[in-house]
């Protein structure tokens, strides 16, 4: 298994390889992420410091929507924070 691939994901799908950077918020975007992470994409939910996603307060929706993901915050409004979001853009996984 790859070590990205989350272990719901099948071992291979069109997505497998492919990157997905969440910058999305509430329940549509994390929710059309996680579709894609469950076929296998390699997808990073990235928040922002100061506050991060409002479905925080819903623990059990927030985990639901945000499955085989990985995460770290960046703040994009900082010049380091903006070249690793440009880094991962041009990564593969």
């Amino acid at each position: 298994m790859h070590p990205h691939q989350p272990p719901t994901a099948p071992s291979w799908s069109a997505l497998t390889g492919k990157r997905v950077l969440d910058l999305s918020r509430l329940q549509p975007g994390p929710y059309a992420t996680s579709m894609l992470a469950d076929r296998g994409a390699d997808v990073i939910k990235i928040e922002d410091p100061a506050g991060g996603d409002p479905v925080r307060f819903t623990p059990g929706l927030f985990a639901a929507l945000n499955r085989n993901k990985r995460s770290g915050t960046l703040d994009l409004r900082e010049k380091h924070d903006r070249e690793t979001f440009l880094r991962h853009l041009r990564s593969q996984v």
